[in-house]
């Protein structure tokens, strides 16, 4: 209320109710946050990585949801990736020119970047209905698996829609999954983040899940 006695409704339009989602954060595990913190407000003030710093959270944040159809998410997913590729492989790196950058496949992007973050580029051992479903096309990267899955789902001709057909929904969910690991984990290496995260859709003992992440292996 105001001095006139005026009911203002005050809100913001570019938020939405909380939404349930996964997380990298160690609940069950502490955290030096003011490490964490430092680094996010390191790339926050750097006039390279500030916008796109946003853009990418607010895809994550989008694409993390458990409202959303796992091929939505997964879709989603794929904008903060992509976003990642260029600032860190063109910008940050100066890796490429823009016309070799331009002539990369997806998949060798997304490689690319998960090397250079020392990410490893292999579908986790845990992630077994994944792993299983995609096992007649041999001993396949990460990479390669989830830019596949994402444009079977994009460009849905019909060898397309019978690949996803030989999906189950939890390697459906699985891929999703991995998709926003990789998002978080770049993250994370960017912000020279050394603590401990947690692994999307363990199904292993509680508490495995947690683990170093892989740039201090």
């Amino acid at each position: 209320m105001n001095k006139s006695d005026k009911l203002e409704i005050y809100g913001s339009y570019l938020l939405t109710p909380t939404l349930n989602g996964d997380s990298w954060f160690p609940m069950d595990h502490s955290l030096d946050i003011i490490d964490l913190l430092s680094g996010f407000l390191t790339l926050w003030d750097s006039n390279a990585w500030a916008d796109p710093l946003k853009q990418a959270i607010h895809w994550l944040v989008a694409a993390n949801t458990n409202q959303n159809a796992v091929e939505t998410s997964m879709v989603a997913a794929f904008v903060p990736i992509e976003m990642l590729c260029w600032l860190i492989l063109m910008e940050s790196e100066a890796q490429y020119s823009v016309k070799q950058f331009k002539q990369m496949q997806a998949d060798a992007k997304l490689s690319e970047l998960l090397r250079v973050c020392n990410i490893p580029n292999s579908l986790p051992g845990h992630l077994t209905s994944l792993r299983n479903d995609l096992s007649e096309q041999g001993n396949l990267a990460a990479s390669t698996a989830l830019v596949g899955i994402r444009n079977a789902i994009t460009h849905p001709r019909k060898t397309k829609r019978d690949f996803l057909k030989k999906l189950s929904g939890i390697a459906r969910c699985q891929a999703k999954e991995l998709c926003l690991e990789f998002v978080e984990l770049v993250l994370l290496k960017s912000m020279a983040y050394i603590g401990r995260y947690r692994r999307r859709a363990y199904g292993g003992w509680s508490g495995e899940e947690y683990t170093r992440v892989p740039w201090l292996n």
